[in-house]
């Protein structure tokens, strides 16, 4: 049980024979009670809400077998980068795996129905684009025809991320703090992952004439999952649920260009909120990078 540190306190209205009068005084008294029910009573720590700012989940499906890929990269760069209320992944799957592959790009495809690359999909909801077209898997092609006022900005539920990362294990400890909204009881599942960028390896392209990058930069490649690929499902204990994982990252992996990223979901859709953080504090864990050709 939390203590309330606040208190309300009201200034009793004067009542005056003006009907009129009388009325705003009724209407101010119940908006200072709403506005107290909702601030007042915050646990000592993080305070619980009825809403909380909403992160978008964009999920890009992609191999470095595919020469249209490139494309939508970087139509997928263009539309979430340096936007803070988007978080994007690349899944690596296709006919054939590559190098970046993490082995559960087909369990998720599958689920969403994604038959080919590239492929798209925010936060595994329908997105309109093109003013009247709309598919929750889609060419990232339509990106720059998507409107992003279309996505809730609020969210029943939040997800923060606390990362440890100790460099000589390479060993990475990440602590999940989440809440719920007082008023909702949903069926909460929680699916956490690392990231990585800045990755150079071939890509094929259809767009230049060799259709092949000797080296490309990849961007946001999932390098493994923390929890199932599709989410585990979490215990909520007075509207909070917390969850802790350690991984040691592969040598090969660059930890400054790693971020932890986490998302919660109704079952295995929709996604409710997001998040990302990097691995190594004070990094910005590689969300910087730009997916391009560079040879």
């Amino acid at each position: 049980m939390h203590i309330c540190k606040k208190k309300c306190t009201f200034a009793a209205a004067k009542v005056n024979s003006n009907k009129h009068d009388m009325r705003k005084s009724v209407f101010a008294l119940v908006a200072a009670i709403t506005v107290c029910l909702f601030t007042a009573c915050e646990p000592q720590e993080e305070p619980l809400a009825y809403w909380y700012p909403k992160k978008q989940l964009v999920e890009a499906f992609v191999s470095q077998y595919c020469g249209y890929c490139p494309a939508g990269m970087s139509a997928v760069y263009d539309f979430a980068h340096g936007d803070d209320n988007f978080v994007v992944i690349a899944h690596h799957y296709g006919f054939y795996e590559d190098n970046l592959s993490d082995g559960a790009g087909s369990a998720i495809s599958n689920k969403l129905g994604v038959n080919g690359t590239p492929s798209a999909t925010i936060n595994r909801e329908k997105t309109t684009y093109y003013s009247r077209q709309a598919a929750v898997v889609f060419s990232p092609t339509y990106l720059p025809y998507t409107k992003k006022d279309q996505f809730d900005d609020r969210a029943i539920a939040c997800v923060d991320i606390q990362n440890s990362y100790d460099a000589a294990s390479h060993r990475v400890t990440v602590n999940i703090h989440g809440r719920v909204s007082p008023s909702e009881n949903p069926n909460l599942y929680l699916t956490v992952l690392i990231k990585e960028s800045g990755m150079q390896d071939f890509q094929n392209d259809y767009s230049i004439s060799s259709h092949q990058w000797s080296v490309y930069r990849h961007t946001d490649a999932v390098r493994v999952f923390l929890t199932d690929p599709t989410g585990n499902e979490v215990t909520i204990n007075e509207h909070r649920f917390f969850a802790s994982y350690t991984y040691v990252l592969d040598s090969k992996w660059v930890p400054e260009n790693c971020s932890v990223v986490a998302f919660i979901s109704e079952g295995f859709d929709p996604i409710i909120n997001a998040n990302q953080a990097p691995v190594v504090k004070g990094t910005d864990g590689g969300n910087n990078y730009k997916p391009e050709g560079l040879k």
